[in-house]
């Protein structure tokens, strides 16, 4: 028997995007819901994928990749622009779900004021 390798990226993206496809899928049999609790599901069922939630898929961080003249940019035209570096990670799921409470079960589709 030959020894386990680490899996390599082409095998993780394909995993990931079987999971997001199965995700998809089991929220479109949910004929119960509203299309957008559907749709609410979807994104918090990726945003788990990507905490590390499920056993098939490890945990991600989202690396913002800011173009390198956006900062300019930004200060020229009084902007606010993303920080290199800036990390996004840990409870993605919880922390949208904790907005689409805020939000009332998101309304309008835009799902802010």
């Amino acid at each position: 028997m030959s020894e386990p390798t680490a899996y390599t990226e082409e095998e993780l993206l394909e995993m990931f995007i079987l999971n997001t496809r199965a995700i998809a899928i089991e929220w479109s049999k949910t004929p119960d819901l509203s299309p957008i609790d559907r749709c609410n599901g979807v994104v918090s069922s990726i945003l788990s994928l990507l905490d590390g939630k499920t056993v098939d898929f490890p945990a991600c961080d989202l690396l913002p990749r800011p173009h390198e003249e956006d900062k300019a940019y930004c200060i020229e035209n009084g902007l606010r622009w993303v920080k290199e570096g800036t990390t996004l990670s840990f409870w993605l799921h919880e922390e949208y779900g904790k907005r689409v409470d805020a939000w009332g079960r998101l309304n309008d589709e835009r799902g802010y004021d």
